[in-house]
This record gives C-alpha cells, sequence and structure tokens, in this order.
C-alpha cells in the first residue's frame, strides 16, 4: 500500500517557543542519521530562559542557539575530550533561521555551507518525556523527519540531560 507524501509544510518563519515550557537536554537519534560524511550527534534545546533571550536578540555566542543540531565529519581525525570521550574534529553546528518548539512539536530550519537546507519535523511525546525526566523510563521521546543535502530520514530520538 503506497504512502501519500506529506503535504508541503507550511514555510516556517520566525522563532517561537511555547512560555515557561522546558524541554532542556540533548535528543539522540536511536539509529544513525548520516548524510553524506556527516553523522548527526544530536538535537539539543535549551532552557525556556535561552529561548526567551534569544526571540529578544540576545545571543549567548554567534555559534549557540537555544535549537541546533550538531554533525560529525566521520572522515576526519578522532581526538579525545578532556573525559576521555572519544569525538570527531572535524563538526558542524547548524543554527536556526527559524523555528516553533511547544509541548507537541519542534520544527527547525537551517541553513550550512556542506549540508545545505537542514530542517526538522518532529512531534514529541510529552506523557514520555515527563517519565524519562522522572527516571522511570528510557524510552523514545521524539519523532521526526530530519532533511539535509536533499534527503530526508525518519527517526525516534531519545532524551539525554547532559553531563
Amino acid at each position: 500500500e503506497p504512502v501519500a507524501p506529506a503535504a508541503p509544510a507550511v514555510q516556517l518563519t520566525g522563532f517561537f517557543h511555547q512560555p515557561g515550557l522546558n524541554q532542556f537536554g540533548y535528543y539522540f537519534a536511536k539509529a544513525p542519521i548520516q548524510f553524506g560524511n556527516f553523522k548527526l550527534r544530536g538535537l539539543h534545546l535549551g532552557a525556556p530562559e535561552d529561548f526567551a533571550n534569544y526571540e529578544k536578540g540576545q545571543r549567548i555566542s554567534p555559534n549557540y542557539a537555544p535549537i541546533m543540531l550538531e554533525f560529525d565529519d566521520v572522515t576526519s581525525p578522532l581526538r579525545e575530550n578532556e573525559l576521555g570521550q572519544p569525538y570527531h574534529e572535524v563538526s558542524r553546528r547548524v543554527l536556526p533561521n527559524a523555528y516553533k518548539v511547544t509541548a507537541e512539536q519542534v520544527s527547525f530550519r537551517g541553513q550550512d555551507d556542506v549540508l545545505g537546507q537542514v530542517s526538522f519535523e518532529g512531534q514529541i511525546d510529552a506523557k514520555a518525556l515527563e517519565r524519562v525526566h522522572a527516571g522511570e523510563a528510557e524510552e523514545t521521546v521524539l519523532t521526526g523527519a530530519l532533511t539535509a543535502m536533499g534527503q530526508t530520514l525518519n527517526r525516534a530520538f531519545v532524551w539525554f540531560g547532559g553531563d
């Protein structure tokens, strides 16, 4: 049974985060997501105040946004961080041109010199995220479609609160 293609997403513009919503953390794909030599390291969501400040034009750094995607060039040399964990020397951080983050939805649009147009359309399972935050479970909390280099991959994500 062929699946009908999804209707094209409404053009996302501006920056919107549901006020007071805290989904801070790192979202890691359960199965690898790779475009060319670039493998997704993770999707990061900042704290509510990071979103509020960003939306008021208060930028922490030109290399940070309250929602961003990080990719590693898997062909680049491996190095070790201060915790002894390996990481790839070459990575790309994609910051948003537009986003919308609510209790149910994560939408992201960005542009990268290598990856091209980068977009993510995802649905958050708020109840699963609550259980994971409470330490009751490790389960899928986000599902969505990531597009880069003209390809789209659908994946499930788990949540990590950080070190």
